[in-house]
């Protein structure tokens, strides 16, 4: 049986950038360490992006727009000069941050002020090789858990892998976790999460999802059987009882996990399903193509 799971090569100073989308939040702040410390251990270039919405700018040009603050809750006019001088001022604050964390880092940064659409503007930046650093409030939580629409473009449509951050820091013992249902889905999520295991040494874990196909099923098994018994790592499989969410998000209840890894055309992750749980999860997700 042919082994379901190419090798990971070695990361080297040619690996893709490490892109960190920014809007000087603490959440985008908090991911671009977290973008830092990957560029640092993947010994890639950190790449910081902040784009001035232009939608925004061009609304602050009628006479009739409002916004409404964030604190005090009263309306008052958007105004093109003020939002233009706050923007400067947004920019510049992130060039600082991205300059200073890459100090730390001992890493090679470089930031990007760009204007117009958030998502056209980072799929037009972003490469197959590059990895997008996404903070998980701002860019990829609106009110409620759920997932923005932006985020979920750019989630589904980036060409390399995405990582959205978590709300806590794993705890040192805690495994990388991977989904697998079907097995054409699942080779490069497995490939990633056995990397990062090893990287980091943690042990891996195997969550099974239910496939339909029973033949597809049998395959998966065996084609995974295989691959367990010529990989050298700890790695522990356990079946779901469902491709829903909340099976999902009881194991990890049952299990905190350091990562959750799950390939971009998982069956977990289609139609809305797949939105709600990413907005649901708290721990640090990478989407692999």
């Amino acid at each position: 049986m042919t082994d379901p799971v190419p090798a990971r090569p070695t990361p080297s100073a040619d690996t893709g950038r490490i892109l960190v989308l920014l809007d000087a939040s603490r959440a985008s702040l908090a991911a671009l360490e977290v973008a830092a410390n990957l560029a640092a251990t993947l010994r890639g270039e950190l790449q910081a992006l902040f784009v001035e919405e232009a939608e925004l700018l061009r609304s602050a040009g009628f006479p009739f727009t409002r916004e409404i603050g964030s604190l005090s809750g009263c309306l008052r006019p958007l105004e093109s000069g003020p939002l233009e001088s706050s923007l400067r001022r947004r920019a510049a604050r992130i060039r600082r941050a991205a300059e200073q964390t890459a100090a730390r880092a001992e890493i090679r940064c470089s930031t990007e002020i760009r204007r117009g659409s958030v998502r056209r503007e980072v799929l037009a930046l972003i490469g197959p090789g590059d990895l997008l650093v996404l903070g998980k409030v701002g860019w990829s939580a609106a009110a409620g858990g759920r997932l923005g629409s932006t985020a979920r473009s750019l989630i589904r449509e980036a060409p390399g892998r995405v990582h959205l951050t978590g709300a806590h820091a794993p705890r040192p013992d805690s495994p990388v976790l991977v989904v697998v249902d079907e097995l054409d889905r699942a080779r490069g999520a497995l490939a990633f999460a056995l990397g990062q295991a090893q990287r980091d040494q943690r042990p891996l874990t195997v969550l099974l999802a239910p496939v339909d196909d029973r033949g597809a099923t049998l395959e998966r098994d065996r084609a995974l059987s295989a691959w367990l018994a010529a990989t050298d790592h700890p790695i522990h499989v356990h079946a779901l009882p469902s491709r829903q969410p909340r099976d999902l998000l009881r194991a990890l209840g049952r299990n905190p996990a350091a990562e959750l890894v799950l390939g971009r055309r998982s069956l977990l992750l289609a139609g809305p399903q797949g939105d709600a749980l990413l907005g649901a999860l708290e721990l640090p997700v990478t989407i692999t193509p």
